[in-house]
């Protein structure tokens, strides 16, 4: 009995390969703020490079851009969304399941502070409702996650329907039913669209957003998370 637990502990120490996202299929959309170029300290993003291969910049013409700042975390650049009027994003088919990363800190508590939805309100959403809690919805409220968004935290929400799953830096999810609307592209730092306007703007600064147009394997999805917690310095 004893050996057998020595084991056990043994296993569960060992280090995850990290999975760089490009190397799993269903790879939709891969933004992270050191593929962004030419920009300095404070210069407006206008259009966030999807480094996916498949073109689907997150882009913003308006005046109302989220800055790029330098060295916020583990030494890397983020994009940084005031929760006043910022706002990217992109329009593509995106049925569920969708499995999502995002690498996110809250930067103040506002109640429903969206980091990311879909392209249309409330269709893959990811939001702030309380000062320790992170909900999704596409459609239905599901899963609700005890957490400090204050803090930097690599969020992974599976969307798909009654069988979705929010964690962050954990493999004991929350999970239970968010509906099953089509994200029909990404929005990052705030609501999609609703009659032509995004609400419930989030301060919220973001360094990597990866998203799969498929659930991932449990291996797989250590993988990716093992990725973005040996680049940010983030334990998982």
């Amino acid at each position: 009995m004893r050996a057998a637990a020595l084991l056990r502990r043994s296993s569960l120490s060992v280090p995850v390969p990290p999975i760089v996202p490009s190397a799993l299929p269903n790879l939709a959309m891969w933004l992270k703020a050191d593929a962004l170029t030419g920009l300095v300290d404070d210069d407006p993003v206008s259009s966030w490079t999807d480094s996916s291969g498949n073109g689907r910049h997150a882009t913003n013409t308006l005046t109302a851009r989220p800055a790029y700042k330098t060295a916020i975390l583990n030494g890397q650049p983020v994009v940084r969304f005031d929760g006043v009027d910022d706002a990217l994003a992109v329009a593509f088919t995106l049925p569920q399941p969708v499995h999502l990363f995002i690498v996110a800190q809250y930067r103040m508590f506002v109640a429903d502070a969206t980091v990311i939805d879909g392209n249309q309100v409330n269709t893959m959403r990811l939001y702030r409702t309380a000062a320790t809690t992170i909900k999704q919805y596409a459609g239905v409220v599901g899963p609700a996650l005890t957490t400090t968004p204050a803090a930097w935290h690599i969020y992974t929400c599976l969307f798909s329907g009654a069988a979705s799953e929010l964690r962050a830096e954990s493999d004991s999810p929350v999970t239970g039913n968010v509906g099953t609307a089509s994200g029909g592209g990404v929005t990052i730092g705030a609501t999609g669209l609703s009659g032509g306007n995004r609400f419930s703007f989030g301060a919220v600064d973001v360094a990597e957003v990866v998203v799969y147009s498929a659930a991932l394997s449990t291996s797989d999805r250590r993988g990716v998370e093992a990725y973005l917690g040996t680049k940010y310095g983030i334990p998982v």
